[in-house]
């Protein structure tokens, strides 16, 4: 196993949040922005029969690479051999789930109504192998922390498949064919930008001892995520066959909007601390501190993102995609009350996978999955919201049962874990409040949600910088101590400057 010293591990750490996060921001623009222009093109509908056909793609994405890129991360002596027999691993199990889902496309499509979906679904089957290829590469360059290179990549392929061919598509009226066009040109893109900047040969490789090494770990991490999968998608297949298309299509965009603290922040991190615990899985005080401190942060920037959007969830609907999608307001609402749990389940994982332990991990998932199938069964009746009332609660409970199995593994007690949140939480009250007091007073004025919404985002804005000075120094523990000690010196002067002040206080 490699080892690497505390100074320079930080530096690299560092070094990659910074790319990841930068990044992130610039994806997260890109995409949102593309996302409200596809959102005001096309009609709910379209939406709902390409999320219908997204959950069987996903499904193939999802186990498409069998794992072999998190077992590239997770292995302590990795060699250009074990890579190519990742590549090529990913590449017949890709090529096999394509074969499959081609053959059972008019199956599916029959299963859900929907007749258009057996060509929809053969066309994005294209992309599977694009995307098991692409996982890999791309976790190659997570494993040696390349999130410069990884940035440039996802934007770059972002920018094309969805902005370029989605929204042109969109403007020409080709309706659900401009998601299905964006979604194969986009890992395409993701491929061919991973081969050029890794200059990865993909040749095949059959011996035996580099499948034998990577095995079981991506055995592991590829039934994990088949259980997931199930779990986080059932929603969508019981909106699809007991509600409607339509349903579907606010659920997705109310979804998608509440994750977006999740894809873009605790996605982000997880990125980069996978491959970090990894290269200290060895030692295990060291981990445990580094967990405290990232769910520390994480629950610090994310819990009051989430608190600020379910206090005002008519005015982000409203205010992000129009009045069409109003209906959906109680469905966000509820899904943002879990989102918290939903992000700091990313950090659990980070635990588990770079110590091996995802077996583990995998029995949490399908006890999950059992307590998801009988809420959704139980609160079905109450339409929409009864759905994101059940994922709620389910999110809960694997949120528990995932935070038992990472604290066990680092040494951690339930204490620590639940004082290293109250910072966020806190926080998050403040954000809520701010929020709801700008709507109630915009509402009395009559203002539109567009404008109510441009005037909440600098409020909550400001009032969390007032309470980063107003609020006790320990409630934030040993946070700026610690990130001035080992990455003072990274930081921009006014930003330094702003820490140190703080610190002192």
């Amino acid at each position: 196993m490699i080892v690497v010293d505390n100074e320079s591990l930080a530096s690299a750490t560092l070094n990659a949040l910074q790319w990841r996060y930068g990044g992130a921001a610039i994806q997260g623009g890109i995409q949102f922005a593309i996302g409200v222009v596809l959102a005001r093109l096309l009609s709910p509908e379209a939406f709902g029969v390409v999320g219908i056909a997204l959950i069987a793609i996903g499904f193939g994405r999802l186990v498409g690479d069998f794992g072999f890129g998190a077992a590239i991360i997770q292995h302590p002596n990795l060699t250009p051999r074990h890579v190519r027999a990742a590549l090529t691993g990913a590449m017949l199990v890709s090529s096999f789930l394509f074969s499959i889902l081609w053959l059972l496309a008019p199956a599916i499509a029959h299963l859900f109504g929907q007749a258009a979906l057996r060509s929809i679904l053969r066309v994005l089957a294209v992309s599977l192998v694009f995307s098991a290829m692409s996982v890999t590469l791309v976790c190659l360059l997570r494993q040696q922390l390349r999130f410069r290179a990884l940035s440039i990549i996802e934007s770059l392929s972002y920018l094309v498949g969805f902005g370029a061919v989605g929204i042109s598509m969109a403007v020409l009226g080709y309706g659900a064919w401009s998601l299905v066009a964006a979604n194969v040109v986009q890992p395409c893109c993701v491929l061919v930008l991973s081969v050029m900047i890794t200059k990865q040969s993909l040749w095949p490789y059959f011996r035996l001892q580099e499948y034998r090494d990577l095995f079981r770990f991506a055995s592991a991490d590829a039934l994990n995520n088949v259980v997931n999968f199930t779990a986080e998608n059932l929603p969508h297949v019981v909106i699809a066959n007991w509600l409607s298309a339509t349903a579907l299509g606010l659920y997705n965009r109310s979804f998608n909007v509440m994750d977006l603290p999740v894809r873009y922040f605790s996605f982000a991190l997880s990125n980069v601390l996978f491959p970090v615990y990894a290269k200290i899985q060895g030692d295990v005080p060291r981990l445990g501190r580094a967990f405290l401190r990232s769910v520390s942060f994480t629950a610090f920037v994310t819990v009051p993102m989430f608190f600020a959007m379910a206090a005002v969830p008519g005015i982000i609907i409203g205010g992000v995609f129009g009045e069409q999608w109003k209906p959906g307001t109680g469905t966000f609402q509820v899904l943002c009350i879990a989102g918290p749990f939903m992000a700091m389940m990313l950090v659990f994982g980070s635990v588990s996978h770079s110590l091996g332990y995802v077996f583990n991990e995998c029995s949490r998932q399908g006890v999950y999955l059992m307590i998801m199938s009988a809420a959704l069964g139980f609160l079905l009746p109450l339409g929409l919201k009864g759905v994101a009332i059940a994922v709620m609660l389910a999110t809960i409970a694997r949120y528990l049962l995932l935070a038992h199995l990472s604290l066990k593994l680092v040494r951690v007690g339930w204490k620590q874990f639940f004082i290293a949140q109250a910072p966020g939480y806190l926080l998050g009250l403040i954000a809520s409040a701010s929020a709801y007091l700008v709507s109630a007073l915009g509402d009395a004025f009559g203002m539109s949600d567009i404008l109510q919404l441009l005037i909440i985002i600098p409020i909550c804005g400001m009032s969390l910088c007032a309470a980063f000075f107003l609020l006790p120094l320990w409630w934030f523990g040993d946070l700026y101590p610690w990130v001035l000690e080992r990455f003072g010196m990274k930081f921009p002067r006014r930003v330094r400057k702003l820490l140190m002040l703080r610190a002192s206080m």
